[in-house]
């Protein structure tokens, strides 16, 4: 079995050559057609057999053949009979073929033909004398190799079909390298009459797949840019190389060498006809090519038909019209043009593209290449196109806003012009994450505008306003929309922006818990409807539904039904301008329980947002859907938009986003991979970092998801330092009230385990609750007071609270939240004896966490089912009570316990006494003895003693 070199990335091709050798060291010889189009590897190949056969000592000689060559009549074989050990057998023939190959080596130097010499039976005389030279190479094996044959001249070719016709029985391995799309017919007819015969192997050198261009590149096959390049570099080694190699400083020399050997010889039509192609892209034609080379078109169509027979264009499949075969070919033609030349073919490509209609997108491709003739149409299209590729390519559109801006001075444009082309290049600026420069040039736009421009101002200061909030500056946001707002009311008849303007200084406002006047959102709706503004309209009224949500009116649900009718009704395209509405209501429904339609809103939103490129508002809309998702849907689809988020929050520096996307996914994360906390609490810790830096109503919800996660992984006492912090003392004023209850309950923990009284949070979880009036706040109330009954021993109170918590939150949609307050349940019931009511609640909770793929809620639930099932090997390995009788203790579940309780036990267990078990745990003698009797209480034992059987039957159950 041979060997292949290891950057050989065809194997079987390679195989097949080496076969070839096998066979001649056995005395067979074949020819062989090594097929394939320019940069398909065949030098490489050849390459790589030919240093194989010099190992073995096999005789070889090789020519390659060039097209200046293609009208000496034998030149090919003439250079072949040149070469060592062709010259030596040529001195060995009979003197009869001597000079009859010296006449044809000789007519090989000619570059004319001469018909007199052309006759078949002399073309056949040579023939039979090449066949006598080429036979008496036998017994030495020999290998042959013509190299880029198809520019090989036509006498040549003939002799090679006269071998193919009458193939040679000697060790003679002939192999003919060749680029089918620039063969000859009679080449291409010759070998395909050899496969017929069997007397031709054709290997072919296909596309390189995947795998294969990993190879070449270097590359895991992996790595998502694998396939971008494989797919654009059509699978050809050359291509590829080039690629990869060529991105940020051109094309590597090697490549623009290689293919500039090709387009060298194209006389002087063909050439510009070739730049004419690489100027007018997909646009090629022969009209076009006509227009642009300023040729007739019988000229083009002859150069166009010799471009095509060389391979350097191809005709397009579905148009009339040719393309270059690869675009990198097109890209070296390009550059190889000279430079004054295409100025003005791209003037004149510009003049046929407009003729045609083309978009605007096409045309500022040659404007920009001709700019020297700009002039205001010019801008015009420029303008146009950066419009138009906005949503899906910002980096262009800014690209040719700069450019406008840079070739047409101030004294080119009125100043609306000039300041409607900055309020564009903010926008660019904004959405290709440069937030800081899009923020100055606004406020140079809001400047530059002019008195009664509303409409221009207005655009400008809500645009600024909003990438202001962005940076985490929303003080700064509301006082610019502030005084925008002042000014404009004091017209007679304030114009329509006027209601926009009311609109986002009141919902910036209130996500930053400053609430607007009611006479504000009334004055936007009545400003709205004046000037039958819809979409303003629809804004009004979610402005109205937020205001009535943060100050828990009890017809809040009514507003937001009233909000959500009047955006329904809007068109996408008439909510392009303000998808922050949808993303407004969408959280404004999420803070009142309703899940169902926030997700919708959300939903749509993002779409739109998508859709007309507003990546700047995007993040927001998917912290939004994730949110809602964390609650009612799958964990992992949550995380997944969470991470969407915040790689988009990141692309435009905007920290505070980031932030709130990282404490999102702190919190789905320690449910969905509990396994790995450790990282749950690093998002959460760099979410409390990049937060903290601003100053924003919701930055809290850092601190909040830390303090979470940090009870969860077992730290309330680190989580309730981290909330009184936060919320600026013990009842959390800092802390926006929707969240509050669940703080309280937190608090609540860190109290019960560190063996203090929790009445306090209970008590101040049920009065935010009641205030609150919704299902997930009562919820927690709930769970509160079931924390504390079971703490002084009413177990049966406590299953009851948190069934009810439970209950309430099974219309919500809550999944997850319900899962674990059912799995809370049956912990409770279970120190009842409640089997079936256990096995019931955690069915369903099992259930639930698979529906939502809470991971920690499973695991939860395997634990307290193992529990259970060994509770009675405990009761009866434990020993028998000084009355005879088997204690219920002995039954007792360890995971009653809080964290501080179990510390308190294990270290009871070994038989310290109370100052000595304070001491170590830097308690208080009396908060240890509060510990104990609450341990006695809860696994039903009455003495240290049996305490310490139970602790020490516990370590021996965790050694197996």
């Amino acid at each position: 079995m041979h060997e292949t070199r290891p950057d050989n990335v065809r194997p079987r091709e390679t195989g097949r050559l080496y076969a070839a050798l096998d066979a001649l060291d056995e005395g067979r010889g074949q020819i062989i057609e090594l097929a394939g189009g320019p940069g398909s590897g065949k030098t490489r190949l050849l390459a790589g057999m030919m240093n194989e056969a010099e190992r073995r000592g096999t005789v070889l000689a090789h020519i390659r053949c060039t097209e200046l060559e293609q009208c000496m009549p034998y030149r090919s074989f003439s250079m072949l009979l040149g070469v060592w050990p062709m010259d030596d057998l040529l001195a060995q023939s009979p003197a009869e073929d001597r000079e009859l190959i010296g006449r044809i080596i000789m007519r090989a130097h000619n570059p004319c033909r001469d018909p007199e010499h052309s006759e078949s039976w002399e073309r056949y005389r040579a023939g039979s004398a090449v066949r006598a030279l080429l036979g008496a190479s036998a017994p030495t094996r020999l290998v042959i190799v013509l190299d880029d044959f198809h520019w090989a001249d036509q006498e040549s070719v003939e002799l090679v079909d006269d071998l193919v016709a009458r193939p040679l029985g000697g060790p003679l391995l002939l192999v003919i390298a060749q680029r089918p799309r620039q063969a000859s017919h009679k080449l291409r007819s010759t070998l395909a009459h050899g496969i017929e015969l069997g007397s031709v192997t054709r290997i072919e050198l296909p596309p390189l797949d995947l795998e294969q261009s990993a190879q070449v590149l270097g590359m895991h096959p992996a790595d998502p840019l694998l396939a971008e390049l494989h797919e654009a570099g059509q699978g050809n080694p050359l291509y590829l190389t080039a690629l990869s190699k060529g991105s940020g400083d051109g094309l590597p020399a090697q490549v623009v060498g290689l293919l500039l050997g090709e387009i060298a010889p194209l006389p002087g039509r063909d050439s510009i006809v070739a730049g004419a192609a690489a100027v007018l892209g997909e646009h090629c034609d022969i009209e076009a090519l006509s227009a642009v080379t300023e040729f007739g078109t019988d000229e083009v169509e002859a150069a166009v038909e010799a471009l095509v027979a060389r391979d350097v264009l191809r005709v397009m499949d579905r148009r009339r019209g040719f393309t270059f075969r690869h675009p990198i070919l097109g890209q070296v033609v390009y550059e190889d043009a000279d430079s004054t030349w295409r100025l003005c073919a791209h003037r004149r490509a510009l003049r046929v593209l407009l003729e045609r209609g083309a978009p605007a997108t096409e045309l500022a491709a040659h404007v920009e290449r001709c700019l020297s003739h700009a002039d205001l149409n010019d801008l015009d299209i420029l303008r146009r196109a950066a419009e138009e590729v906005m949503p899906t390519d910002p980096q262009r559109a800014l690209r040719w806003l700069q450019i406008i801006l840079d070739t047409f001075p101030e004294g080119s444009m009125d100043a609306r012009t000039r300041a409607e082309l900055f309020l564009l290049l903010t926008k660019a600026l904004g959405l290709t994450g440069r937030l800081e420069e899009s923020r100055d040039l606004l406020h140079r736009v809001i400047q530059l505008t002019r008195p009664g421009e509303h409409a221009l101002r207005a655009r400008a200061v809500a645009f600024c306003a909003v990438v202001e909030s962005f940076l985490g500056h929303y003080a700064e946001a509301r006082a610019l929309l502030a005084d925008e707002v002042a000014d404009i009311l004091t017209v007679a008849d304030p114009p329509p922006e006027a209601a926009t303007l009311l609109i986002e200084h009141g919902m910036i406002g209130a996500l930053d818990g400053q609430m607007p006047a009611c006479e504000q959102v009334r004055l936007a709706i009545r400003l709205a409807q004046r000037h039958h503004d819809r979409v303003a309209e629809a804004g009004a009224f979610v402005l109205s539904a937020l205001c009535d949500a943060f100050k828990h009116l009890p017809d809040a649900r009514e507003s937001l039904a009233a909000a959500a009718e009047f955006t329904d009704r809007l068109s996408d395209n008439e909510l392009a301008a303000h998808p922050e509405y949808l993303g407004v209501l969408g959280w404004t429904e999420m803070l009142v329980g309703l899940f169902g339609e926030a997700e919708r809103h959300f939903t749509r939103g993002a779409t739109i947002a998508r859709k007309h490129g507003q990546d700047y508002i995007l993040p927001a809309l998917l912290l939004g859907l994730a949110n809602v998702r964390r609650h009612t849907r799958h964990l992992a689809d949550a995380y997944r938009l969470a991470l969407e988020a915040r790689e988009l929050a990141e692309r435009i520096n905007s920290e505070q986003l980031c932030g709130l996307a990282l404490a999102l996914e702190a919190q789905i994360l320690i449910w969905l991979e509990p396994g790995d906390a450790g990282k749950a609490l690093a998002r959460a810790e760099e979410s409390v970092g990049l937060l903290r830096s601003g100053d924003f109503y919701w930055n809290i919800v850092g601190s909040v998801a830390l303090a979470s996660v940090s009870v969860l992984t077992g730290d309330p006492r680190r989580a309730a330092s981290i909330l009184l912090d936060a919320g600026h003392g013990s009842d959390l004023s800092r802390i926006p009230r929707v969240l509050r209850t669940q703080c309280f309950v937190v608090l609540l923990t860190a109290s019960l385990d560190a063996g203090e009284p929790g009445d306090v949070w209970v008590e101040k979880a049920e009065a935010a609750a009641e205030s609150l009036d919704l299902p997930a706040s009562r919820a927690y109330a709930h769970v509160a007071r079931a924390m504390l009954l079971r703490r002084n021993g009413d177990v049966a109170g406590a299953v009851e609270h948190s069934q009810r918590a439970a209950d309430m939150l099974a219309a919500t949609g809550m999944v997850h939240a319900r899962a674990w307050l059912l799995l809370t349940t049956a912990e409770h019931a279970a120190a009842l004896g409640q089997g079936r009511r256990v096995a019931s609640l955690l069915a369903h909770a099992k259930e639930l966490g698979r529906r939502c793929g809470g991971v920690k809620i499973g695991e939860d639930a395997a634990r307290l089912e193992q529990a259970i099932a060994d509770a009675p090997r405990r009761a009866a390995a434990a020993p028998p009570s000084s009355g005879g009788a088997r204690p219920a203790a002995a039954t007792a579940d360890l995971s009653v316990l809080t964290h501080r309780e179990r510390e308190v036990a294990a270290i009871a267990g070994t038989g310290l006494k109370t100052r000595e078990i304070a001491a170590e745990l830097s308690l208080s003698p009396r908060t240890v003895d509060v510990h104990l009797t609450r341990i006695y209480r809860k696994l039903n034992i009455s003495s240290r003693a049996v305490l310490a059987r139970l602790m020490a039957e516990s370590r021996e159950h965790a050694k197996h």
